[in-house]
């Protein structure tokens, strides 16, 4: 009942409460003028009639609420990329109903998950507007996977719910503490880590709740790779949104000169809006000289994302790169393996592609 009346009330259906109201007060003063047609009445009609006039103002902005207010407009647009930029889905209304074989769009902060299903024609692991079982324990996992700190546990949760996308609302994250509160009143259980240091916060770049700005948000990552980088997020509008496909990550095997120094694996990436990123990860090689990483990203197209330099090797006590390779899109998407074999020196640190 209450899921009913709280989906009631929203914006988009303000529209239609309107009309049927203006609709209604309409066929009420068309009877009193027929049925009592003296002045006091006339002042009751006039009163009735003044109140109707804010309703059309209502209407306009209900109906421009349908195309995104001003201060939802990152949403609306974010919401716009994702449904033009991935697979459509049957059924995508009802988790009941959803093929089994279908996936679903992630977003730890669950409350756009209403967002992703009614703008971007897609199913969620959860929307506060729903009530159904699959949505309650998708709550659930929205929460664990706010608070987890390991990408391996993250990537864990997005597996189990068949997830193709992880959607990530920038300021609006909430603190570790609040979604504790929000656990236990969903659960009855208690969350045993008091982390502030979440995956989920790096994934929109910070270091932990308290916005602390990263500098290379992407680094490290092994199964989340940057497609969608809202460009609201560059004056640090609430809303501005970051969208990450889930990926089983190219398998990177690299052969590096055993000197002993200290080697980094990197791709320049300039994603729609925003100054480049560089994805950066430190090589922590065998005594053989073998390293080897699961890589996200792709040399070529990570949906708006572009990499403007192949897969590079730094030797960092000398500066320069060893090796230069490129990593296909389908290694990214099916795991597949690059083989890379180091040389002394290769050439100067950064390479255009």
């Amino acid at each position: 009942m209450l899921t009913g009346i709280v989906g009631f009330i929203q914006f988009r259906f303000v529209k239609y409460f309107e009309l049927t109201t203006a609709v209604s007060l309409a066929v009420s003063i068309r009877w009193m003028l027929k049925n009592f047609p003296n002045k006091r009445n006339l002042m009751v009609i006039a009163v009735l009639a003044v109140s109707v006039l804010p309703l059309f103002k209502i209407y306009r902005l209900s109906t421009e609420s349908r195309s995104g207010f001003q201060s939802m407009r990152p949403v609306e647009v974010a919401m716009a990329w994702l449904r033009g930029h991935s697979p459509q889905v049957p059924h995508y209304l009802d988790p009941e109903t959803k093929p089994d074989s279908a996936y679903s769009v992630f977003s730890p902060d669950w409350a756009i998950g209403h967002f992703i299903i009614y703008r971007s024609h897609r199913p969620v692991v959860a929307t506060p507007f729903g009530g159904t079982q699959k949505y309650e324990i998708g709550i659930e996992a929205c929460v664990l996977g706010m608070l987890t700190e390991k990408e391996d546990v993250f990537y864990a949760i997005c597996q189990q719910f068949k997830s193709r996308y992880v959607v990530c609302q920038g300021l609006r994250v909430v603190s570790p503490a609040a979604l504790q509160l929000i656990y236990k009143d969903f659960t009855g259980k208690t969350v045993a880590t008091k982390t502030d240091n979440s995956f989920y916060y790096r994934l929109f770049g910070w270091n932990n709740w308290r916005t602390e700005k990263l500098d290379s948000p992407t680094n490290g990552f092994q199964h989340f790779r940057l497609i969608y980088n809202s460009r609201f997020a560059l004056d640090g509008t609430a809303s501005a949104l970051r969208i990450y496909e889930v990926v089983p990550g190219a398998h990177v095997h690299v052969q590096l000169p055993t000197n002993q120094h200290h080697f980094t694996a990197s791709i320049s990436l300039t994603p729609g809006f925003g100054k480049p990123i560089l994805y950066r990860v430190d090589l922590e090689p065998d005594a053989s000289g073998h390293a080897a990483f699961l890589c996200p990203f792709s040399t070529d197209t990570n949906g708006d994302v572009r990499a403007i330099s192949k897969l590079e090797i730094h030797d960092m006590e000398t500066g320069s790169v060893v090796a230069r390779s490129p990593v296909s899109s389908e290694a990214v998407q099916e795991g597949l393996s690059v083989n890379i074999v180091c040389e002394e020196k290769l050439g100067p640190v950064r390479e255009e592609k």
